[in-house]
């Protein structure tokens, strides 16, 4: 056993200093790649500047030479020509030369920009550049450092001869660059401080100039002197457009690159400076071994801990899968508690229903009444399921983060109480449950999401008729706050009541959970509906409180700010969303009123319960089975509403209704369009809103919702 811990510990020695090893290799590596990069960089650089500088002055010379052979060689009209050019403000800081000067065919320089028409011409037969000048023409040849003529300053010469129109040779521009204008130019290009250019004549291997961020050098060449390894690689032959390069990082610390330049016999090399080079190798290498020291230490902490965390891995999968396990249990008895609802709600509707069918009263009133009080219940278990389905989606859309209020308006707040409590009395009646109401005289319209308010009274409501015990009281309290401009709803029952961590699980949708065995009524809760409550009053910028006691009752408080302007809901109107919700007479159409109206939908059972809702009217209805049979009907019929279910064979609804848009644009008319889905959800929405339709009817609807939305688009009072 010993053996075998010495050769693991031989073992983990060798991968240490291997890696060690090969890591500081890979350092060398990605230093002297940076340092190439830099070097790179500031080589392009400069060829760039000297080869433009170069490009243009020539172009600018023979730009000149045309005007001088224009000028007959004239001496004064060619001064004239070489002073306007030297004195152009914008040449002489765009480029280093720092003269110009005209040479007749015998190489002597009688005119000059500087000093004008020389009296004593200057010869320069003996510079290379005009003996090349002199053979061909409209060539810019660039000559050996010398000192200028005329400015006796350190210069690299260069020329373009002029030719007649026989081919005969009559003079030279030459002009020249000062050498010293040239290296700072170069200094200000140069990016790393690190980097020195060097730059060569090529014929001789002759050192020009030294440019670097702290200094320049420049002389004549006998008394400049450049690194011998440096000029070692300027005299050996290689391609224009090769960079030759020197990399040695670890003994002599020497990094640089050359490059010729043929076409101007130039050679540029770009030198990093080995002081830096030492010590940001070394720099480099004691922040890594700290690194790798660090990390070392790290993953020998880390093994340790993997041996010691493996028991404490297992017992947590063995936590998890056991959590899992009871998740899944409470999910399947969650949706045993809602199947059951839902049957419930299913199996009176049928039950209900298949009453009616086979009621053989043969005394009519006692069987009138039978149906009415049938179809009541039905309509009551109906709203019942549809409210319970809505709180499940609502409750889904909570768990994505995707609920959302939808169109708000200025609802009456004591109306839409009074409608709850009348649409549940069928639930509280049969238990005596006295309902009291302390409203305040006058209370304000609340702007919100009438859909989802109904849903957070209704919730909160029915919570209170279900627990609370026979002859109990629930009382509900309405005040408005004028002072903090708010609306404040109190629901208070003298139930079971509940103890904080109850509270707290039904908050987070686990009603269910709670024991109420003792409880004397029987009610199989979902306990959705206080999460969905809370979300939907926080969505309209409420505040909701719940006190609760066991065996003493709970209070719900709700505040509610009301925003923009105070409206108060209008006096002395028949109330047609409460006393007379089964009542024709106040709230139907006028029945002279006649219109004509396009129903297209695929489900025979929803245009039969569209026209028995409007069948009190002289409305003309006309159905269509899909989109396509609705446009071909649009476009032979004059309609005045047309009413299109989204989701239909072969054309849907919102397709049809682009459609029926465009051609009531060709033929420059208008139509209110209608549109009816069970889907409410935002996409569906944004989709109707994006074709521009203003009119949308959610199923299921009722009579009610179907005359105020006729009442708005005919502007019916």
């Amino acid at each position: 056993m010993k053996k075998f811990h010495h050769v693991t510990s031989l073992i983990l020695i060798v991968l240490f200093f291997t890696t060690t090893i090969l890591l500081f290799l890979r350092l060398f590596e990605i230093r002297k790649q940076k340092i190439v990069s830099i070097l790179s960089l500031d080589l392009v650089r400069a060829e760039r500047l000297l080869v433009d500088n170069f490009n243009h002055t020539g172009s600018l010379i023979k730009n000149i030479n045309m005007q001088i052979i224009k000028s007959s060689f004239d001496k004064n009209r060619i001064n004239q020509i070489l002073f306007k050019f030297k004195t152009n403000p914008v040449l002489s800081e765009t480029f280093s030369w720092t003269f110009f000067s005209w040479a007749d065919k015998n190489d002597d320089i009688i005119v000059d920009a500087e000093f004008g028409i020389l009296k004593n011409p200057i010869n320069i037969s003996s510079r290379d550049y005009i003996k090349l000048a002199k053979n061909i023409d409209n060539i810019f040849y660039i000559g050996m450092p010398v000192i200028g003529s005329t400015s006796q300053k350190w210069m690299i010469p260069g020329g373009v001869g002029v030719f007649n129109k026989k081919g005969n040779y009559q003079g030279s521009t030459v002009i020249g660059f000062e050498i010293e204008i040239l290296a700072k130019l170069i200094q200000k290009n140069i990016v790393n401080p690190n980097v020195r250019v060097l730059v060569y004549k090529s014929t001789g291997y002759i050192p020009i100039l030294l440019s670097s961020v702290n200094k320049i050098l420049f002389n004549r060449y006998e008394d400049l002197h450049f690194d011998d390894k440096i000029y070692e690689y300027v005299k050996t032959s290689f391609d224009d457009n090769q960079v030759k390069s020197h990399i040695e990082l670890i003994f002599d610390n020497k990094v640089f690159l050359v490059k010729k330049i043929s076409e101007y016999d130039l050679t540029i090399a770009v030198e990093y400076d080995s002081n830096a080079i030492r010590s940001e190798l070394w720099n480099s290498i004691w922040s890594r071994s700290i690194e790798f020291i660090v990390i070392a230490v790290i993953c020998c902490v880390i093994i340790v801990l993997i041996y010691k965390k493996e028991n404490f891995e297992k017992n947590t999968i063995i936590s998890l899968k056991e959590m899992a396990e009871k998740n899944s249990n409470e999910k399947t008895n969650l949706m045993r508690v809602i199947s059951h609802d839902l049957r419930n709600y299913i199996s009176s509707i049928y039950s209900l229903s298949d009453l009616i069918l086979t009621d053989n009263s043969k005394d009519d009133n006692e069987k009138l009444n039978s149906l009415l009080k049938c179809c009541k219940i039905i309509k009551f278990q109906s709203n019942e399921m549809l409210n319970f389905v809505h709180d499940l989606l609502d409750v889904n859309c909570i768990e994505k983060a995707s609920i959302n209020l939808g169109r708000l308006e200025y609802c009456d707040v004591v109306k839409i109480i009074d409608r709850m409590i009348y649409l549940n009395n069928n639930l509280s009646k049969p238990y005596s449950l006295k309902i009291v109401k302390t409203i305040d005289e006058v209370i304000p319209k609340l702007k919100c999401d009438r859909v989802k308010f109904k849903q957070i009274l209704d919730n909160i409501f029915t919570n209170s008729i279900k627990y609370t015990n026979q002859n109990g009281e629930i009382n509900i309290t309405v005040k408005y706050l004028k002072d903090s401009s708010q609306i404040y709803i109190e629901i208070a029952d003298n139930g079971i009541g509940m103890d904080e961590i109850e509270v707290d699980e039904a908050l987070k949708g686990n009603a269910h959970k709670i024991d109420k065995n003792h409880f004397s009524k029987k009610f199989d809760s979902h306990g959705i509906g206080l999460p969905l409550v809370k979300k939907l009053v926080e969505l309209h910028n409420g505040i909701i409180v719940i006190e609760s006691q066991k065996n003493v009752g709970t209070k719900v408080k709700l505040w509610f700010k009301l925003e923009g302007d105070i409206v108060f809901p209008e006096k002395n109107l028949i109330n047609c969303e409460l006393s007379n919700i089964f009542n024709d007479d106040d709230c139907h159409i006028k029945q002279e009123d006649k219109r004509k109206i396009l129903i297209a939908d695929d489900e025979e059972i929803n245009i039969l319960v569209f026209k028995q809702i409007l069948r009190k009217t002289k409305y003309q209805i006309i159905s269509a089975k899909n989109g396509l049979e609705a446009i071909n009907l649009v476009k032979e019929n004059k309609f005045d509403l047309i009413v299109l279910d989204i989701r239909m064979p072969q054309m849907d609804g919102l397709v049809a209704s682009k459609i029926i848009k465009q051609h009531f644009t060709e033929i420059n008319s208008s139509v209110p369009i209608i549109v009816v889905s069970a889907d409410d959800s935002i996409d569906v929405k944004q989709q109707i809103i994006e074709l521009e339709i203003n009119y949308f009817l959610n199923k299921p609807y009722t009579k009610e919702m179907v005359f105020n939305l006729l009442k708005e688009i005919f502007n019916i009072k």
